[in-house]
């Protein structure tokens, strides 16, 4: 189904006022296709084949490949009505606006009609100028920093409604980049040592962590543990634990080593620096019962943390 572009200028055009030539050159508007010619085009009477003098140059016309009778027959016109039609609207017109072709709209050429200013008005974008100037602000809101251009000058490239439209929908905030650098700078602390996750990037442990675990578990050498968990994670790639998982895997490795730590031998000797020795047998024994059920509790919590030294795990958390 073709469509064309209809120019409201043509309600103040003469041809407006002739309803049968309006018809006409309506119905001529939709059966036209873009076609250059390469070569000047000589006109031809609409009664019979007599050249009439009349050449438009070469270039694109809107060419309608059907003969007089069959463009009468489209606009719903009888053969006279559509014959009179025809040579006017193919005729000079001393009250057109225009004087392009002499205020000629058609020509007849050999196999068909030619509409002269058909490429004139399917080219016009009334709405181009604003557009452009819409798409101009838009840009210049966005790149309000700095516009620079490789030969630093400014450059306007005709732009397309579909490419204003797809701008249009576009957010109209900074991107984050550009909001990132107005927020303050936050002081981080510095990494004492790194576990390697699954993702390829590695969890910082701060000395503030590294304090944290001492005081969570006494009996443990917190950073020789931390240096056992990152070999470990260097050597067991499939089995990295992920960003949300690494500090469970690393609170059950230690909670693992503190109940595993060794009985002291003194007199009120510590196990696993949780169970106390006092010296009553019931006291001993109540101490001994809830360490037991600190190290059920802790294999619950962490059930990805291997019951061997070392904390190893196969769970892919």
């Amino acid at each position: 189904m073709s469509f064309v572009k209809l120019d409201d200028g043509i309600l103040d055009s003469s041809l407006w006022v002739d309803g049968d030539s309006t018809r006409l050159f309506l119905a001529a508007l939709l059966l036209a296709r873009p076609q250059e010619f390469t070569e000047p085009i000589e006109q031809i009477s609409v009664r019979g084949f007599d050249k009439t003098g009349f050449v438009a140059p070469p270039g694109w016309y809107g060419f309608i490949p059907a003969s007089g009778s069959g463009l009468i027959r489209r606009a719903l016109l009888d053969s006279d009505q559509g014959l009179k039609a025809l040579e006017k609207l193919c005729s000079a017109d001393d009250e057109s606006r225009s004087c392009e072709f002499e205020g000629r709209r058609l020509a007849r050429v050999p196999d068909g009609y030619v509409i002269l200013n058909f490429m004139k008005y399917r080219d016009k974008d009334h709405t181009a100028a604003e557009r452009q100037r819409r798409l101009r602000d838009r840009n210049r809101e966005r790149d309000s920093v700095t516009d620079i251009t490789r030969d630093k000058r400014d450059v306007t490239r005709d732009v397309t409604q579909s490419e204003s439209e797809s701008e249009s929908l576009k957010t109209k905030t900074k991107p984050s980049a550009e909001r990132d650098k107005s927020l303050p700078a936050v002081a981080s602390l510095p990494t004492l040592i790194a576990i390697p996750l699954n993702d390829g990037t590695e969890h910082g442990i701060t000395a503030r962590d590294v304090e944290e675990f001492r005081s969570l578990y006494p009996a443990v050498d917190v950073m020789q543990e931390l240096r056992n968990m990152r070999g470990w994670s260097l050597a067991n790639q499939s089995n990295r634990k992920t960003k949300k998982g690494v500090m469970r895997f690393i609170a059950g490795w230690l909670s693992n080593q503190q109940n595993r730590a060794p009985r002291q031998g003194n007199h009120n000797g510590t196990y696993g620096n949780t169970r106390s020795y006092t010296g009553n047998r019931a006291q001993d024994r109540t101490n001994g019962n809830i360490a037991a059920a600190q190290a059920a509790i802790a294999d619950i919590l962490n059930p990805d943390v291997g019951s061997f030294s070392g904390g190893e795990t196969s769970s892919h958390e």
